[in-house]
């Protein structure tokens, strides 16, 4: 299993509690994820299911930096965190 975690800058548009999802790609983990509360889709992924510009996604504590390559493998034990970034001044 893989323990998914949303940052609490999501949490405060949709209920999203870590979730412990089957292993596989990225892709598939998020998609589990978001079995959970479906309209958190659209804030991690664009269009073409690709992570947005505005959203960092940690994998093992490590920063995902292509945001088109979903199809990443997520071992079992993994950790996911998906974290909206915020800007301001």
């Amino acid at each position: 299993m893989v323990l998914v975690e949303f940052a609490a800058s999501l949490q405060r548009h949709k209920a999203c509690p870590p979730q412990d999802v089957p292993a596989g790609s990225l892709a598939a983990v998020l998609s589990q994820a978001f079995t959970a509360e479906p309209g958190l889709r659209h804030y991690v992924l664009d269009d073409q299911g690709h992570i947005r510009k505005h959203v960092a996604v940690f994998i093992n504590g490590v920063m995902h930096q292509q945001r088109q390559q979903m199809d990443l493998a997520v071992a079992d034990g993994g950790k996911v965190l998906v974290v909206q970034c915020l800007t301001g001044g």
